[in-house]
């Protein structure tokens, strides 16, 4: 559930803006070799209007991603 600047659904951790995404990404990224493993973060952007053009808005509308399936 959000709060209002970032929320989970279980696979992908979203945020307000690319930077804050790229942020997490990099954490992610970085605490991963810390510990000796590869994880690849891929970020991404639920846009509002290619969304609507599709049918497709949705509670993820507008918000960007981070992902590390």
């Amino acid at each position: 559930q959000s709060n209002g600047k970032i929320w989970t659904d279980g696979e992908e951790l979203l945020v307000k803006t690319e930077s804050e995404a790229n942020i997490i990404a990099d954490f992610l990224q970085l605490l991963g070799e810390l510990r000796g493993e590869e994880i690849l973060p891929t970020t991404g952007y639920y846009d509002p209007e290619e969304d609507k053009r599709n049918g497709e808005e949705d509670k993820y509308t507008g918000w960007w991603y981070v992902d590390i399936n």
